[in-house]
């Protein structure tokens, strides 16, 4: 079978079944393209236009929908149609190969000799194997690919041909984005991709693999009507790109805190039960009175490690504030189902969280570093003004009053010691969080969150939506990121998914080497995940003391 296999990749260009234009590998256009490749950013890439003969691409692309089986992949990082690797069509049997032999040929003559030394003339990358890794991938309407590198194992090039619907705008998405390094001097990409480019049928673009630099991601496809089809694939060298220490998941899996991460506070408690403490004004009335509905919370905790309390607000506080947020998301266009860029938003105290192969999200941080007295507030004079207030007066006055600390202790049966609190927005089209292991809980820890997003809960409770928070073990994350395996995995174990409820608060019991994610928000959604998050250590007599049951039954 090998020696069949050698014989066949040879070099299809001696033969009459050479699918891709001669002119693309012409002397001539080799400078042109190493010339422009040498001079891109912000890292080398390039891009080649009507590299196949139409009617040979409408083949491909007719063989990739009917003949070939893709199955549906979605995790933290990507939701997208992806077949298997196109590797496989070598072994398979004649009848299958003749229906898709376009595509066979195709992957051939990717992966000759001939084609690999133009590719190695152009990016420099010397002696490419032939070793073949490529699949066809179909980004539907809400499919994205989060930023990343592609740095995994012998990849040193990687390319996309794009065999997309016709006249493809910028409009509809699914723009290769590509990543300058941040300012800060540290191995990340920047907040925002400098270039973007459109996946255009019938072209191939391509760009060098290299770790901590070829920061990269694919726009989600905004157009309901549109398609964006793919090959992707690498082509591999004998050995490991130097830095893979540098790597996207080298760094997401490293135990390293982030640098806008917030710090724990020291909590001072008011001694009492929370019936001794006069409930915030904000607060449903039958949450904070309503003994017996204590005790349900307390036994659902106990029993499941999580709740979600879809009225812990007194209902026209709750209607109002969401009506406030609603109008901000239709000011700034996040209603209107489009792409908007990624500094739109930013206002005032509003702070772009990062880096993007991370984490990406708003958070309102209203206090200076001029050691301000904590209750004083910094608004900005905009359109956001109304929706901040009422934001953060309700985390002021429920953070401050004790009563919320005193109630949590209540129906978690924890002792609080510590906590942060973050405002926080996550744009349609724009905003999500990683599982990356600098966020990994290293101790038990109760998270409780205020989910404020807007637009009516049913828009939000299927999940295509996304804005959904996904907890999982480090272990399962890695495991997960290590296979490519999806994280809605059939028989959900190691993870609990809470859905994003406007209005609603959940209250989770976090047992330790846990971590959280917020799902990306689709361009689709009908408007911001606005949130409240408090994150509370607690006190342990001992590190073999026992904790509540429900700190067990979450993962």
């Amino acid at each position: 079978m090998q020696e069949k296999r050698r014989r066949q990749d040879d070099d299809p260009s001696l033969t009459d079944t050479w699918p891709i234009n001669p002119n693309v590998i012409s002397k001539a256009n080799t400078l042109s393209l190493t010339e422009s490749f040498n001079n891109s950013k912000p890292y080398k890439h390039a891009i080649i236009d009507g590299i196949l003969d139409s009617q040979e691409l409408s083949n491909i692309r007719d063989e990739i929908l009917n003949s070939l089986s893709a199955a549906f992949k979605e995790t933290d990082l990507y939701k997208v149609h992806q077949t298997g690797d196109l590797a496989a069509l070598e072994f398979m049997d004649a009848e299958v190969q003749q229906r898709v032999r376009h595509i066979f040929r195709l992957r051939r003559a990717l992966y000759s000799k001939q084609f690999r030394s133009f590719v190695e003339e152009i990016t420099g990358e010397n002696n490419l194997t032939d070793k073949v890794d490529c699949a066809a991938n179909v980004y539907a309407p809400g499919c994205h690919l989060l930023c990343h590198d592609d740095v995994i194992g012998t990849r040193r090039v990687s390319y996309i041909l794009y065999l997309s619907d016709e006249d493809w705008k910028a409009e509809d998405g699914g723009c290769l984005e590509l990543y300058p390094l941040s300012p800060s001097g540290r191995t990340e990409p920047a907040d925002s991709p400098t270039a973007t480019l459109l996946p255009i049928r019938n072209r191939l673009a391509f760009f060098r693999v290299e770790p901590g630099v070829s920061f990269h991601s694919v726009q989600e496809v905004a157009n309901p009507a549109k398609n964006r089809i793919s090959i992707q694939g690498w082509f591999h060298g004998s050995t490991p790109p130097e830095g893979v220490e540098k790597a996207t998941i080298a760094q997401i899996t490293s135990s390293e805190t982030l640098p806008s991460a917030k710090a724990f506070l020291p909590l001072c408690k008011q001694q009492g039960k929370s019936e001794d403490f006069k409930p915030p004004k904000i607060v449903n009335r039958s949450i904070a009175l309503d003994v017996a509905l204590k005790s349900q919370i307390r036994d659902q905790l106990s029993s499941n490690g999580m709740i979600l309390l879809p009225t812990f607000l007194k209902s026209k506080l709750s209607h109002d504030l969401l009506n406030v947020l609603k109008q901000v998301d239709e000011e700034q266009g996040f209603s209107e189902c489009r792409l908007l860029p990624v500094s739109t938003g930013t206002a005032g105290n509003w702070r772009m969280i990062g880096p993007p192969h991370l984490q990406r999200f708003m958070r309102f941080d209203e206090y200076s570093h001029r050691n301000k007295d904590e209750t004083e507030l910094s608004l900005p004079e905009d359109a956001l003004q109304r929706s901040l207030q009422g934001l953060l007066e309700m985390k002021v006055e429920a953070g401050n009053s004790g009563w919320l600390e005193s109630w949590l202790e209540d129906v978690t049966q924890c002792t609080l010691k510590s906590r942060r609190i973050s405002v926080r927005r996550f744009r349609p089209g724009l905003d999500f969080t990683v599982g990356h292991y600098g966020a990994i809980s290293k101790k038990p820890m109760i998270d409780v969150c205020l989910c404020l997003a807007t637009g009516p809960r049913d828009s939000w409770a299927e999940g295509d939506a996304g804005g959904f928070q996904v907890y999982t073990s480090a272990e399962e994350s890695q495991n997960a990121k290590a296979s490519a395996a999806v994280y809605t995995n059939e028989d959900g174990q190691g993870m609990a998914s809470i859905t994003c409820t406007p209005g609603a608060m959940s209250i989770v019991l976090r047992p330790a080497n846990s971590l959280r994610f917020e799902k990306y928000v689709s361009v689709s959604a009908p408007g911001s995940r606005w949130d409240v998050l408090w994150e509370f250590e607690i006190e342990q007599i001992s590190a073999d003391a026992s904790l509540p049951e429900g700190f067990l039954k979450l993962l």
